[in-house]
C-alpha cells in the first residue's frame, strides 16, 4: 500500500489500526490494518519491501496528512524476532504496544 492509497483509505474512515513496527530498534515499518488485512506501507507499489523509517519522527513527518490522532509504536521481544518459543502464540503476543500521538 502506498502513501496515496493510505491517505484515501484513512479519509474514507477505513483504517482500523496504524502501527509503527520497530525492527531491532534501528528501522521502523508502518503496518496498516484495513478490514482485517495487514499491509505494509511502501514507497512505490512495485516495491517488495516496506518503506523503512529511521525514527518515529521521520514516520510522523511522512504521515502528517493522515486524519488519525495516534499510531501504535510496537516493539517485539528480541526472542520473538528470532521465533516465538511457543508456536501456539501469535508472533506479537509479547509485543509492547504504546499509543503515541501522530503529531507531537
Amino acid at each position: 500500500m502506498t502513501l496515496t492509497q493510505l491517505l484515501a483509505k484513512a479519509h474514507a474512515g477505513r483504517v482500523d489500526e496504524l502501527n509503527l513496527l520497530s525492527h531491532e530498534g534501528a528501522m521502523y515499518f508502518v503496518e496498516v490494518l484495513i478490514e482485517g488485512q495487514r499491509r505494509l506501507l511502501k514507497e512505490r507499489e512495485t516495491d517488495v519491501r516496506g518503506w523503512a523509517f529511521r525514527s518515529l519522527n521521520e514516520a510522523r513527518h511522512v504521515l502528517a496528512e493522515l486524519p488519525m490522532e495516534s499510531i501504535n509504536l510496537v516493539h517485539l521481544n528480541v526472542c520473538d524476532e528470532i521465533g516465538p518459543a511457543n508456536q501456539a502464540l501469535p508472533l506479537d503476543a509479547a509485543a509492547m504496544r504504546l499509543s503515541v500521538p501522530l503529531r507531537p
